[in-house]
């Protein structure tokens, strides 16, 4: 349901004087067609309205256009009313069939076909009720029996069928039913709401645990709406972390089918698979961290015209010989909008069951668009998940990860979803209010599924500045220390060794190596980012939060601007770091080809290397 309409306040004025009208002074009238007030004195200025005609009237219209507007067919043009016999009107109204592009109208939540505001039972202020409530609209009693689960049951299949149903529910009730039971779906049965999954913002990322060490595994997916142009947006989002998750699934990569891969798509130490696009939208990959061993399933492959998918095998470790916890599958999925809902479902309901009755351990994620929050509404959408879940497949995600604003108001849905089949207990769903693109982030973290071994990059550096007087006391310590060493044609290589130790003892005394915290670690291997754009990302968050929470287009239209500011910003920083790089290393031919393989991310490929070679004699 999405009615156009402003969201306004009505105010009892008088359309003539403009002065209060329920302020107890003088009578008034409400007109039942447009909806606006009307002193009697000001009504009676004209020869049209007397005071015993007014006061006698029950229902007034204040012009003959108002009283017209009550017909159903008002709104229909002598052309609209050609093309409606012709069936050319594209969303005609359920009605009176005319173009709804001119006037208020509702949509109705079963059908999603639009209806006139005029044309239906609703008084305006019900209609703008609508606007601000959760309440569902329905075109016709057809659409609102839909709801009920036996609506699209014959009364003859229904009789046909009831004998068996109410022996299976006795069967149910005697063997499974327990008190047990009853007190467990009573305390679920709360109004209380119970959400899978919490929202958190950039600065609460640290909450997820992205730790060294672990033996937990993180699964990350946005919708990067073109990877190559907001790869670097992933990265900055975790640039406090320690690591980052060991495996991040992107969707609508844009990546097409006849086109090499861009260069900056890769991302240190992690492997990319992905399922290219023939569209200019869509498109699904997947990074996987190098210390996670791996095989392409294309045996799980959909194979829908208008759907890209990709899925693989983790081997894990075992942590003991009694667990089974060893392999997990992880898929990506992109399902264009507009495609066949059923056909999906019944191709990713027999991968499931597939997956279940192998014993395999699996975890998809990707961006589905359907939206899950219209479960219980509309009827495919409920169809579609009360299959999965028969097929053995819960899904994580219950809360709104994309965001709209239309007109004045948001406009909500949870497009992005997560399926598994593991324990819930063991998993932790959080969505991440990233700006990366228009679609939220979504990560889980599954507990203790592995005992793999991740490495630990730890970064050292000199933190310290010397001042002019420690300065003034390192070189006079050094200069003595050099003066002590004798330097002769025959010991060139003890002296040199000895004056590089020397050396390194007093830098080490004056200015120590440091253990770099998270955070700095974070921007040591970006150096562009400058101490004025690290606080430009911060006030960007800021206003994020605030355009979030006070729902103004005020607010929001200042943080979409500034947020295309620090874009810019960033790639200008970007651009000068490595131009003033390459500039300064021109004539270093070694370090000058470093920058390039920098910029470019440039992977040196492991040649085989042939230790022997066998001729096979022919006979």
């Amino acid at each position: 349901m999405m009615p156009f309409t402003r969201n306004r306040r009505i105010k009892c004025l008088c359309a003539r004087c403009h002065a209060q009208c329920d302020d107890g002074k003088y009578d008034f009238k409400r007109c039942e067609g447009c909806s606006r007030y009307f002193h009697h004195k000001c009504l009676m200025k004209s020869k049209k309205y007397s005071l015993k005609n007014l006061n006698n009237t029950s229902v007034f219209y204040c012009s003959k256009k108002c009283e017209l507007s009550v017909f159903p067919f008002n709104l229909v043009r002598d052309k609209e009313y050609a093309k409606i016999n012709a069936n050319e009107i594209k969303d005609p109204c359920t009605k009176c069939g005319g173009e709804c592009h001119r006037f208020d109208i509702i949509q109705c939540d079963e059908c999603d076909k639009w209806t006139h505001l005029v044309c239906t039972d609703l008084t305006k202020e019900q209609f703008d009720d609508l606007g601000q409530s959760s309440d569902s609209f329905y075109c016709s009693k057809k659409c609102e029996l839909k709801v009920f689960p036996f609506s699209g049951i014959s009364n003859r299949v229904f009789f046909e069928k009831k004998d068996d149903a109410i022996r299976s529910i006795r069967n149910v009730s005697e063997n499974s039913v327990s008190e047990r039971d009853l007190a467990t779906s009573a305390e679920i049965d709360e109004d209380e709401p119970n959400p899978q999954c919490y929202y958190l913002d950039e600065d609460q990322i640290h909450e997820i645990g992205l730790f060294h060490g672990t033996k937990d595994l993180t699964i990350f997916h946005n919708n990067v709406g073109s990877l190559s142009k907001n790869v670097k947006k992933i990265e900055d989002l975790f640039r406090d972390q320690q690591k980052l998750p060991d495996i991040m699934g992107v969707t609508e990569t844009r990546l097409l089918d006849n086109k090499d891969i861009p260069a900056n798509i890769e991302l240190t130490g992690y492997d990319f698979e992905h399922c290219p696009t023939k569209t200019s939208a869509g498109g699904a990959g997947i990074y996987i961290a190098n210390y996670l061993d791996y095989e392409i399933r294309n045996d799980l492959n959909l194979n829908l015209e208008r759907c890209e998918d990709i899925w693989v095998n983790l081997k894990l470790k075992k942590k003991s010989k009694n667990d089974k916890t060893d392999e997990l599958v992880v898929g990506v999925i992109y399902r264009h909008p507009g495609s066949q809902i059923k056909e999906f479902e019944n191709k990713i309901c027999s991968i499931v069951n597939a997956l279940n009755q192998s014993k395999s351990n699996f975890v998809i994620v990707g961006d589905i668009n359907i939206n899950s929050l219209k479960m219980n509404i509309a009827q495919n959408i409920t169809d579609y998940f009360i299959n999965l879940q028969g097929a053995g497949c819960l899904s994580l995600v219950d809360r709104a990860t994309r965001v709209v604003r239309r007109g004045n108001k948001y406009q909500s849905s949870c497009l992005d979803h997560t399926y598994t089949n593991l324990n819930i207990d063991n998993i932790e769903s959080n969505i991440i209010t990233s700006d990366i693109s228009d679609h939220y982030s979504t990560i889980i973290k599954i507990k203790d599924i592995t005992n793999i071994h991740i490495p630990k990059h730890d970064v050292y550096v000199r933190k310290k500045v010397l001042s002019p007087s420690e300065l003034i006391d390192l070189n006079m310590e050094l200069q003595v220390e050099l003066d002590k060493i004798n330097i002769t044609n025959s010991n060139i290589n003890e002296a040199t060794e000895t004056i590089i130790v020397t050396y390194q003892k007093i830098l080490d005394k004056y200015i120590p190596f440091e253990k770099l915290t998270r955070k700095e670690k974070g921007f040591y291997y970006k150096p562009w980012l400058t101490k004025g754009v690290k606080e430009s990302m911060k006030t960007r968050q800021h206003l994020k939060t605030k355009a979030m929470k006070d729902k103004t287009e005020e607010s929001d239209k200042y943080y979409k601007r500034y947020k295309n500011f620090v874009t810019r910003l960033q790639n200008i920083a970007y651009s000068n770091y490595y131009s003033q790089k390459v500039n300064k290393n021109f004539k270093n031919k070694k370090k000058l080809w470093e920058t390039v393989g920098e910029i470019t991310k440039y992977k040196k490929k492991n040649t085989l290397k042939l230790k022997d070679l066998k001729v096979k004699k022919e006979n």
